[in-house]
């Protein structure tokens, strides 16, 4: 609930900022750059993600998590210049990358191991109800009141997710050890040796790790480029980009009913590299549409298997390790992720400025399939 909530509010930010950006510079790679500061605090934060956790409830971690991205969101309507956007952007990812580690230990610890893809799915679900109502409603509330509401209502968000995190942690700490339990929680670099070991000899943990960092550089490098090309090629404002991002986010309620029912351990690695491949192709799609409905169209598959390839990789992550490796893994995965994110989304940026039209998406198609084919074929070896 509180991460639908979040989720919810994200949701203005995304688009007040994203908005905000583009009618400034008019340039996909502005609009990279400032998301860069959104993902380098990840690579600061996330080794140190466990040892935070150590020294308190995960459930804490994230109701402070929150409290502190609602500080930071409300400082956006006063920033006069792009600059005091990326720097409130990184304040407000620092939030961020404590609250995925802890979120990660908080499911291994309060769901069974059997249970843990069930569990995934239902968080996806609740997400992506979400992400179905919030970017479409974002896009009317930007281009109709502007972008201040916007801020103010992601803030809210926040505010509203620790209050259900703070109802949660009442009702089911009663059943779980006291202080101890944060104090044995491994995941900082001090346990780092132990979480090598396991991607050394547990090559399911390892390429899923490998994967989905290439598959969210190239996402990320997707993701940056429909901006611009909303507004460039589609002709659409505000309302456009709002109903393509529902339109994909909103197709991660049937991803998590297609993961919950493919994706156990027998048909869940086959259907995670399936997802992989898929996604590229209609990434390349993209590039061959010229007009809104046919995008929308494009999203649905892809909003599916990203899901699907989110709730795998999360599960596999949760249930191969140790509960006291949790952590640690969920903190290192988040650290690869963020640096392919970066890569990912300046190389979007530049391209959105390069290439005329969609050429950019059959690009990242394309870089994408080397990359990934390489990397499996490294991994085979291995």
């Amino acid at each position: 609930m509180a991460q639908g909530v979040a989720t919810l509010g994200d949701a203005f930010q995304v688009m007040a900022v994203a908005t905000w950006m583009y009618t400034l510079t008019h340039s996909g790679f502005q609009i990279a750059f400032q998301t860069v500061f959104s993902l380098v605090p990840y690579l600061l934060v996330a080794p140190l993600a466990g040892r935070v956790q150590r020294h308190g409830h995960p459930w804490r971690v994230m109701i402070v998590a929150d409290l502190w991205r609602a500080g930071v969101v409300v400082l956006y309507p006063w920033c006069t210049h792009s600059w005091q956007i990326f720097v409130l952007n990184a304040l407000r990812a620092f939030g961020g990358a404590l609250w995925e580690p802890a979120r990660n230990s908080v499911l291994r610890l309060s769901v069974d191991r059997a249970d843990l893809l069930m569990a995934n799915s239902l968080g996806r679900t609740v997400g992506a109800v979400a992400n179905l109502l919030g970017p479409l409603a974002a896009g009317i509330v930007v281009a109709e009141v502007g972008t201040v509401a916007a801020f103010y209502i992601n803030a809210a968000s926040f505010v509203l997710s620790a209050v259900f995190l703070g109802c949660s942690w009442r009702h089911v700490k009663r059943g779980l050890p006291g202080r101890s339990l944060g104090m044995r929680l491994q995941g900082s670099f001090s346990g780092y040796p132990e979480i090598a070991g396991l991607l050394r000899y547990n090559r399911r943990v390892r390429e899923v790790i490998v994967s989905t960092a290439i598959f969210a550089g190239a996402q990320a490098a997707v993701n940056i480029a429909f901006y611009p090309f909303t507004y460039r090629v589609l002709a659409a404002g505000p309302e456009g980009l709002g109903l393509v991002l529902s339109s994909y986010l909103g197709a991660h309620l049937l991803g998590a009913a297609v993961a919950a029912r493919f994706g156990q351990r027998e048909g869940g690695q086959a259907m995670f590299r399936l997802s992989l491949a898929a996604s590229a192709a209609i990434w390349g799609a993209y590039g061959l549409a010229g007009n809104l409905p046919v995008v929308i169209a494009l999203c649905i598959p892809d909003g599916v298997l990203a899901a699907s390839v989110a709730i795998i990789a999360a599960t596999v992550l949760q249930a191969e390790p140790k509960a006291t490796q949790v952590g640690g893994v969920a903190g290192f995965a988040v650290l690869v992720n963020a640096v392919a994110q970066i890569v990912g989304t300046l190389l979007g940026g530049y391209l959105s400025d390069l290439l005329e039209g969609g050429l950019v998406f059959f690009v990242v198609a394309f870089g994408y399939a080397i990359f990934a084919l390489g990397s499996y074929y490294a991994l085979g070896r291995s």
